[in-house]
C-alpha cells in the first residue's frame, strides 16, 4: 500500500514519510528505546524497528504482541516483529512502527515528540493506555484532513 501510495503522490509524499519516520527514530532514540539500523540512519523508508530487549530494554520485560496490545489500547497501531535474535520460545521481540498513516493525516517531523513521548508513557513508564489514550485522540484530533490520498 505505502508503495502505491508513494507512485500515486509522488516525491513530495515519499520525502515527508522518510523525514517523519527519521524524526520519529531520533525522537525514540532520546527516549531510551533502541532501534535497529541505527548505523545505516535507522530507516531509509516508511517504518522503523524497536527492539524491545535490546542493552536498554530489561524492564520492559515484554513481547512484542504484549507491547502492540497495549499501544493498541492507546490508539497507537504497530505490528511485533520478529528480530533476529528471538526464538520461538521468546516469540517476537520487537515492534515495527510506520509513518505513513500519520504523514497522510498531516503530521510533520515536528509532531514526532508526541507520538515517542506517548510510546513511552505507556511501555516505559507503565501508564494506563486508556489514559494515554485520551491524548493521543486528543492530539490527533487537530488532523482531520486527509493530505495525501491514493488516487487512480
Amino acid at each position: 500500500m505505502t508503495m502505491l501510495e508513494m507512485q500515486s503522490q509522488g516525491q513530495a509524499y515519499g520525502k515527508q514519510v522518510v523525514a517523519n519516520t527519521q524524526a520519529l527514530a531520533k525522537e525514540l532514540v532520546k527516549r531510551n528505546f533502541e532501534l535497529l539500523c541505527s548505523n545505516l540512519g535507522y530507516s531509509k523508508s516508511h517504518e522503523l524497528i524497536v527492539d524491545l530487549q535490546g542493552k536498554g530494554h530489561k524492564h520492559l520485560q515484554m513481547t512484542g504482541h504484549e507491547a502492540t496490545k497495549l499501544l493498541d489500547a492507546a490508539g497507537i497501531f504497530v505490528n511485533p516483529q520478529e528480530l533476529p535474535h528471538d526464538t520461538a520460545a521468546t516469540g517476537p521481540t520487537g515492534l515495527r512502527l510506520g509513518t505513513q498513516v500519520l504523514t497522510r493525516r498531516g503530521f510533520q517531523e515536528s509532531d514526532m515528540a508526541d507520538v515517542a513521548k506517548a510510546i513511552k508513557s505507556v511501555l516505559i513508564k507503565k501508564e494506563d493506555p486508556a489514559f494515554v489514550y485520551l491524548h493521543v485522540a486528543q492530539r490527533s484530533a487537530r488532523f482531520e484532513t486527509t493530505h495525501f490520498v491514493l488516487s487512480k
